[in-house]
């Protein structure tokens, strides 16, 4: 275990990169941490957007490809239930 702690080079846990990984890890974990349907989803679609980025940002198409996906199913949910809460019944 300390060999690991050694080997593990902390330069590259600060590049910019690595950075917006991490900030979108948090903002999705924050998100299952939260009460609320639309809190949870404006957090979460937030998540998904900076995944979208770090996708770009290390090629990664399956990083891309699934928070694209998150990112469009939190934004039509969202809608939705706007919609829903606006009819007049």
């Amino acid at each position: 275990m300390l060999n690991l702690i050694y080997a593990f080079d902390f330069k590259t846990l600060f590049t910019p990169n690595e950075i917006i990984g991490l900030a979108a890890g948090i903002l999705i974990l924050i998100s299952f941490l939260m009460k609320g349907e639309i809190k949870i989803r404006a957090v979460n679609i937030f998540g998904a957007l900076l995944f979208i980025i770090y996708g770009i940002l290390i090629e990664s198409i399956s990083v891309l490809f699934v928070n694209a996906a998150l990112f469009v199913i939190q934004g039509v949910k969202i809608i939705l239930y706007w919609r829903s809460k606006n009819e007049i019944i």
